[in-house]
């Protein structure tokens, strides 16, 4: 395709080393709001389910012009979940960017991973910014996770080669309910929203990976995307992101990437430095370095 730009692939994976799935990992039918929501029922025996909103925001300006929000009032679709719950595909126009398209896929691999895809394809015939995705992962329905409480304890980022519970990163705000950092080495404007929070993690992360536990610390999710933009996790809601990296697209241009959560029982750090290793959350063109045990 004419511009297409593909970024480095990333997986969801869900690690069964040690821990028994008793239940089927599956795509459900859409059903009910948020807009582009997919909803994954959780591979554990009565564990709940983990809702994809994706995209809550494609914006080309914070608060203003986007391709995709899920406050769009008449969507031109909605994520469609196959029969057997092994695949899911998304393909709907913007409703206000006229000839601007986004395509999305996941599917089911095996017992333990689900991969993800979101293509924005540029069919205007405007130059478009690059885009700012927030791919929001809302864990309240999986059993045992923080259901607004003690969530950023339970909430880890990577920095400077370390896994860090985000309880324990300082920001402007004493207690903020929101945070969020930059991919070290991606140039872009602090978000508006997490400003506000007094959330902004200054120094950065090194890659758009993030992970939740459970209250007894036994069950991990663990997302990434790449090439990484940036984390963001609101102990509102509760949700956490780690939104990737889109450039500027010029009319008959394409940029995709792809994302990866994994649900497991091992250590925080090998499985995250795993990730890291790969390159997952890595910024465009960069390496990233291994974790620092």
């Amino acid at each position: 395709m004419k511009g297409m730009l593909v970024v480095t692939a990333v997986t969801i994976l869900w690690s069964v080393n040690s821990c028994v799935w008793a239940a089927e990992l599956r795509l459900l039918p859409y059903s009910e709001p948020p807009i582009y929501g997919l909803t994954v029922a959780a591979p554990w025996e009565g564990g709940g389910t983990l809702m994809f909103n994706l995209p809550e925001h494609l914006e080309i300006s914070e608060g203003a012009l986007g391709i995709l929000r899920n406050s769009d009032k008449v969507p031109a679709g909605h994520w469609q979940a196959a029969e057997d719950g092994r695949s899911a595909t998304l393909d709907v126009e913007s409703t206000t960017i006229s000839g601007a398209r986004v395509k999305g896929t996941a599917k089911v691999v095996g017992t333990d991973r689900i991969e993800l895809a979101l293509r924005i394809d540029n069919g205007s015939t405007m130059v478009m910014p690059a885009p700012r995705p927030l791919y929001c992962l809302q864990y309240r329905k999986l059993t045992g996770f923080p259901q607004w409480q003690e969530n950023f304890k339970h909430t880890y980022v990577i920095l400077d080669g370390k896994v860090v519970a985000l309880a324990d990163v300082e920001t402007a705000t004493a207690g903020a309910q929101v945070k969020g950092a930059a991919v070290r080495g991606v140039p872009q404007p602090k978000s508006a929203f997490v400003e506000r929070a007094g959330g902004t993690i200054e120094e950065g992360i090194d890659a758009a990976i993030i992970a939740v536990t459970s209250l007894d610390g036994k069950r991990k999710v663990v997302t990434a995307w790449t090439p990484g933009r940036s984390m963001l996790t609101n102990a509102r809601i509760p949700c956490m992101h780690a939104d990737p990296f889109y450039p500027e697209l010029r009319p008959g241009g394409s940029a995709e990437a792809t994302g990866v959560v994994i649900f497991t029982e091992e250590p925080l750090g090998k499985v995250m430095g795993e990730l890291l290793k790969a390159g997952a959350g890595a910024p465009p063109a960069q390496p990233s370095s291994a974790i620092h045990e």
